[in-house]
């Protein structure tokens, strides 16, 4: 009897302990960020190795852990356009061209002058840009210059030395090159 209990209570042990899974958690922040580089002139600056960046999280220096050029994104594009008899013969030729380049994160607007101010800080907090289509400027030609710059991205990622305080961090990403602009976004909140 004493047998078949020790068995017994061996029996359930075993399988108690091939039911039990070790599990192994781990939390790594990791803040990834994409930007586009343009020189003085508008145009996009490729190549640029990531000791040329510098990253700065609510004035703090970071280090960049991870770094690498983006060229064959996925895109997609939003389109804002005032169709106002303000505009009228300025989207004419658009009216009539064929829109079918893939692009990603972008805003084009003709607005009013609050929209368009709005726009304009929308697109610069979230690192993107804002085009206006003029007489001058075809929308074809914002949408070659929009898939250059997205064509052409840093992505790069650091390990914030903040705690996970639920709070809005910003970022400062620039280069060493004062003469360069860094379009990218403008913090985020740890979470």
């Amino acid at each position: 009897m004493k047998t078949a209990l020790q068995i017994l209570i061996f029996a359930i042990a075993a399988m108690m302990l091939a039911q039990q899974v070790p599990t192994f958690t781990s939390k790594v922040n990791v803040v990834s960020l994409l930007a586009t580089v343009h020189d003085h002139d508008g145009r996009v600056v490729k190549d640029l190795p990531p000791d040329d960046f510098v990253l700065k999280v609510d004035g703090i220096l970071q280090t960049i852990h991870y770094f690498s050029q983006e060229a064959d994104l996925p895109l997609t594009v939003g389109l804002l356009v005032d169709s106002s008899r303000s505009q009228t013969g300025v989207l004419e030729p658009e009216r009539r061209a064929p829109i079918y380049r893939p692009l990603r994160a972008a805003v084009i607007g003709a607005a009013k002058e609050h929209g368009k101010l709005e726009l304009e800080r929308m697109a610069r907090e979230t690192g993107g840009a804002s085009y206006e289509v003029t007489k001058s400027q075809t929308i074809a030609e914002i949408f070659s210059q929009i898939e250059d710059a997205l064509r052409n991205q840093y992505s790069i990622g650091f390990t914030p030395r903040s705690a996970d305080d639920g709070k809005y961090h910003k970022i400062k990403l620039t280069t060493r090159d004062r003469h360069l602009v860094v379009n990218s976004r403008d913090g985020y909140y740890a979470q």
